[in-house]
């Protein structure tokens, strides 16, 4: 379903509180398909620090899906070459926003240095990691709260910058 009125715009502070609401109410409405309520809760809590996410989104390549002025999810680039987060409003996934949020990304990383993308990523978002050409290249199963809490290791070839 296309989203023509769709914005990728670049992260300002302004936007920390909706991102933060964002990530914390995705979080619970995702993740407890595959974690456990006590995983998802310690996880969704991080949401509650946002003059944490403020500084960390600031500080790396953060780009915002901003649908009429409402933030429908968000993407971050550490520097260079590792994904930090691609969220999507639990109720807009499969409308393309997360595919267009990564190409972005694809995009900013061609125009540097980086030959690959690396992310580590949840059991929940590794099938759109797959989807967007990530491949699985470890896995790992820490112990969160308890409970094994299945992640992977992806990387993505950078395509080469346009001419």
């Amino acid at each position: 379903m296309p989203l023509p009125d769709l914005v990728l715009r670049a992260f300002v502070p302004a936007d920390t509180p909706a991102i933060c609401r964002l990530y914390a109410a995705t979080t619970r409405a995702i993740n407890g398909q595959h974690y456990t309520s006590a995983q998802v809760e310690r996880w969704a809590g991080f949401a509650a620090d946002q003059e944490g996410w403020c500084t960390r989104l600031g500080r790396n390549r953060t780009i915002v899906a901003d649908l009429n002025g409402l933030i429908v999810g968000f993407a971050e680039l550490e520097p260079a070459d590792e994904v930090g987060y691609v969220y999507v409003d639990a109720q807009r996934q499969g409308q393309g926003i997360g595919t267009r949020l990564m190409r972005r990304l694809l995009l900013i990383a061609a125009e540097g240095t980086a030959t690959q993308l690396h992310a580590d990523v949840s059991i929940s978002a590794m099938p759109f990691f797959a989807a967007q050409g990530f491949t699985v290249v470890a896995r790992t199963e820490p112990i969160v709260c308890g409970a094994a809490a299945p992640r992977y290791r992806m990387t993505c070839a950078v395509p080469s910058p346009p001419a």
